[in-house]
């Protein structure tokens, strides 16, 4: 026995006839639009202190982050972004891996 593929909703509405449609669709028409009422300073209260413990974005790590644009010559960056995909690295988990064991060395003489 062969099961038929369960329509999805737009489907099953497409293979209405348009007076059929036309009354799936009517309930819309009068829809109201009328304002609510305003809040009240209880309402207003409890949105702020939800808003207050809404997390947005990533979570913060340390003191958060800052983008910091820097140049890279393009061959090595091939090379890194292979690296990195090939070890289960973000690009920027290995500059700050990088830079955290070049502070950790000794100083050298200054580059340049």
């Amino acid at each position: 026995m062969i099961r038929k593929k369960k329509q999805s909703a737009y489907e099953q509405f497409m293979t209405l006839s348009d007076p059929e449609r036309e009354r799936a669709v009517a309930r819309y028409d009068n829809e109201d639009l009328t304002p609510g009422k305003p809040l009240t300073a209880t309402d207003k209260a409890q949105h702020r202190r939800a808003a207050r413990r809404a997390k947005r974005g990533r979570p913060q790590i340390g003191k958060g982050t800052k983008m910091v644009p820097i140049t890279i010559e393009r061959g090595f960056l091939k090379d890194v972004d292979s690296f990195a995909k090939q070890h289960g690295f973000k690009r920027s988990q290995m500059v700050v891996q990088g830079l955290r064991l070049l502070m950790q060395q000794e100083p050298k003489a200054k580059a340049g």
